[in-house]
C-alpha cells in the first residue's frame, strides 16, 4: 500500500468513525434525554459525510454498520441485533438510498474534478511545447527544453529525440540526464575527441 492510499484509507476512517460517535451520541440524546421514539434518521447526516469521502460502496457499508449500532443500543430488546419493527428496515432502505445517491454524485464529482485538472495539465504543457517552439535559437535547444517538459508532465524517467533520415543516421540531440552526466564526465576524461561523438 503505498503513503497517499494509506493516508485516503486513515481519512476514511477518521470520518466514519467520528461520524457514527456523533450521531450515536445525538441519538442516545434524543431518545434517552428527550424521549424521542425513533432517532435513527440522526444517522442520515452521517452517512453523507461518510459517503462524501469514501463514495458509495464505502457508504452502503458504513449505513448498515450505523444501522446495526442503532439496533444494538436503542430497539428493544435492547444488545441483540434482531430487526423485528418494519420501521427499522425503511430506515435502513433509506440510509442506503441515500448512501448510493451521494456516493455515485460524490464520484461522479470527483472524475470531473480530475478530468479538468488533467486538460488544464496538457493545456498548460502545450502551451509551453509552442513557446519553447516560437522562442528557439535552434532546434536542438527547443528540443531539449520540450523533452524536459514531456518528462515532468509524463512522469517519465528520461525523454530524448532522435534526428536522421534513417536508423544508421540517427542521433540523439538530447540525451537523459545521467547519460548527459555520464557523457559530460567522459568529454573531462577524453578530451575534444568525445564532444563529437555525443552531440547533445
Amino acid at each position: 500500500m503505498t503513503r497517499p492510499q494509506l493516508l485516503r484509507l486513515i481519512r476514511a476512517a477518521g470520518v466514519a468513525l467520528a461520524s457514527l460517535g456523533l450521531a450515536t451520541a445525538a441519538a442516545s440524546v434524543l431518545e434517552g434525554g428527550l424521549g424521542l421514539a425513533d432517532a435513527s434518521i440522526v444517522y442520515l447526516p452521517a452517512v453523507i459525510a461518510t459517503a462524501l469521502v469514501v463514495g458509495t460502496v464505502g457508504a452502503a457499508r458504513f449505513a448498515a454498520v450505523a444501522m446495526l449500532v442503532y439496533d444494538y443500543l436503542f430497539t428493544q430488546p435492547l444488545h441483540t441485533l434482531a430487526i423485528d419493527d418494519p420501521q427499522e428496515w425503511l430506515s435502513l432502505a433509506l440510509l442506503l438510498l441515500v448512501a448510493v445517491i451521494v456516493g455515485e454524485l460524490t464520484t461522479l464529482q470527483r472524475s470531473r474534478a480530475e478530468l479538468a485538472q488533467s486538460r488544464e495539465r496538457a493545456a498548460q504543457a502545450l502551451f509551453q511545447v509552442s513557446r519553447a517552439l516560437a522562442t528557439r535559437t535552434s532546434t536542438e535547444a527547443a528540443l531539449d527544453e520540450i523533452a524536459d517538459i514531456l518528462r515532468v508532465e509524463g512522469g517519465f524517467t528520461a525523454v530524448w529525440f532522435t534526428l536522421g533520415g534513417d536508423d544508421a543516421a540517427e542521433r540523439p540531440v538530447r540525451a537523459p540526464a545521467a547519460e548527459r552526466g555520464a557523457a559530460a564526465s567522459n568529454v573531462d576524461a577524453s578530451g575534444p575527441a568525445a564532444t563529437g561523438s555525443s552531440a547533445g
